[in-house]
Order: C-alpha cells, then structure tokens, then sequence
C-alpha cells in the first residue's frame, strides 16, 4: 500500500455533519473509529451531540470493508435495543431520509456512519486488565444474563452476530461493582454474511469448532461475500448453525467473565495451536467460586457439537432457574 494512500483524519475535520474530535480506536480492522460531535446548523435538536464515527478503511479491501459496513449500517437500522448500540441518523437541510445513515468521503475513506458514543470501557478491558477481580460473581452473572437478553433479542429476529467476544461488548458508561451493568453488542459487520474471498473474517479464538473445520476444508476461491446456504442445506439449519455459532462464541466469553480466564490455552499463540486447543483441548479448569449449575451451563455452551448446543432461550431458562445461580436481577 502506497503511503498516500493512507488517510487519518485529526481533530477539527469534518465528515458531513459531524466534526472530528479524536481517534479512539484503531485494532487494524476494516474500519477506524472516531469521536466526533454534531456540527450541523440545519438540526439545532442535536447540534453538539456526541457520536461516534465509523470509517471505512481505504487499503487493499476498502470495496469489501465498505460493503460489511454498509450491511452493519443496514442491519444496526432495524435494532432497536438497550443492549445493541444504536445507528445515528442524521439532517440534510434539516430532514432524515432513508439514505441518511451513512455518508461517503472522498477516496481512500469511502463509506461512515455515525452511532451513540458509549462512555465505558470495552468487556476486554475490564477482563485483561485484571479490574474484574473487584467484581463479584453474582454481578458476573448479572453481566452475562444482560448480554444473554441482546443475543435473544437478535435471535428472535433471525439475526446472528458471528463475531461475539469481549472487544464488541462496550459498556454504555464505566462498571461500577455496586451497579446493574449495562453491556451493549457492538461491530455488526459480520451479521449478515458467510465468509469473504480472501480475507480472514473469523475471529479464530471464538470461533466454534464447525466453522474452524469449515475454514480448514474451503479454499479462498471458494469463499463468497453472501448468505450462500450450503448444497443441500436448508436455510432453517443454515440460520440454526449461525444461532449455534453465536452461542460458542457467547460460551467463550461467559467463561472469561466467570473464571477471569480464555477456556482453551492462551490468546497470544499461533493461529494453528489456537485453532486445535478449540477442536480438540481440554476446556481450562474453573474456579471454585463457579457454582455447580454454572460450571453445567459452560460445559453445555461449549459443547462442540452444534446440534446439541445450548440455545440463548434454553441459556436464559437454566440461568433464571438452576439452584446455586443468584438471581439474575442481584
């Protein structure tokens, strides 16, 4: 990549109506995401809200990148959730049209739009920092009940998220041990599609078993940017198998919020050694401070069959009814 082709913007830009304030995320993904205010005098009720922008990369995928942020944009339209973030809309010369939920910029940025800015840190923050030790299990469980009603909410409506995991689980404002937590799921890029040509869209550490083997046998001319349903697979189990996709990768994060550790091996090793410690390794050992029911209830979304994986329906029953659990409202 050419360095003019790169382009950061800085505080004072502009983008439509919206004024960069600053950079506050940047994982080398395909998009950057910025602080920024309203800066537009045709919609005085919001002048001077605080969004946040999510910009396109303009590298060697940029048409790709723009087209999962067109379907992120696509699909944050329809939620409307206190645990999914919320897709901003904004004025042209003071009206809000259908196509104002997203803006374009000159190339190499090509595609952004605007979402609520939440305040708190990110779920993995909390977790690799080691704050979550101050935290007590029944806030954990809390936590985890609270993200379990979002994922039911997608699931009920035919929507998989596919890219679960503690990066994409923002707090609306700071955790506070003595307070009900307020997650929200966040980077719904991946929601609507099956896998990309030739580029990696599996977050391999929580990705099940199904999708690392189905990774493993597809070659990249055989990976298409769509919702192809398999030969021979209906689109009832196809929509099943993202649902069950949903819950390992639920699974994996359940487990780091309860033990304060990832389920299978580290984080930090090669790709191929992550991937086989999820196909074939022994899940890492619990806390005493896990209650029976609890232990159960990872075990049974950690199972490596998809089939016989627990459900989000099946998740919220067990966790409001097992002996042992505290209750889901503290």
């Amino acid at each position: 990549m050419r360095a003019s082709q790169k382009k950061d913007f800085i505080a004072g830009d502009r983008l439509g109506p919206f004024r960069i304030e600053k950079r506050v995320s940047d994982d080398g993904g395909m998009a950057v995401v910025y602080r920024a205010v309203v800066d537009d005098r045709d919609h005085p009720a919001i002048q001077g809200k605080r969004v946040a922008l999510k910009v396109a990369r303009g590298e060697e995928h940029a048409q790709i990148y723009e087209a999962l942020l067109t379907r992120e944009t696509r699909s944050l339209q329809l939620m409307r959730h206190p645990g999914i973030v919320r897709i901003f809309p904004f004025s042209h010369r003071g009206r809000i049209y259908p196509d104002n939920w997203f803006g374009r910029t000159d190339a190499p940025h090509f595609f952004y739009f605007a979402m609520e800015f939440l305040e708190g840190q990110s779920l993995a923050q909390l977790i690799r920092s080691g704050e979550l030790r101050a935290y007590s299990m029944s806030w954990r469980v809390e936590l985890l009940y609270q993200i379990a009603c979002a994922i039911d909410y997608l699931h009920i409506r035919g929507v998989v998220h596919r890219d679960l995991k503690p990066e994409n689980i923002m707090f609306r404002y700071k955790p506070q041990p003595d307070q009900i937590p307020q997650p929200v799921l966040i980077d719904f890029g991946l929601s609507e599609k099956r896998q990309l040509r030739g580029v990696n869209v599996l977050t391999i550490a929580y990705a099940p078993p199904e999708a690392i083997y189905d990774m493993r046998a597809s070659s990249p001319t055989d990976l298409m940017l769509n919702n192809s349903i398999n030969k021979g697979e209906s689109e009832a189990t196809f929509l099943r198998k993202g649902m069950a996709f949903d819950m390992w990768s639920f699974g994996a994060v359940a487990f780091e919020v309860l033990n304060g550790t990832y389920p299978f091996g580290g984080l930090t090793g090669a790709i191929t050694v992550v991937q086989d410690n999820i196909l074939r390794g022994q899940i890492a050992p619990m806390s005493v401070k896990i209650s029976p029911g609890m232990i159960s209830i990872l075990q049974e979304l950690l199972d490596r069959n998809w089939m016989t994986r627990l459900t989000i329906d099946k998740f919220l029953q067990r966790l409001e009814t097992t002996s042992g659990l505290v209750s889901p409202r503290l």
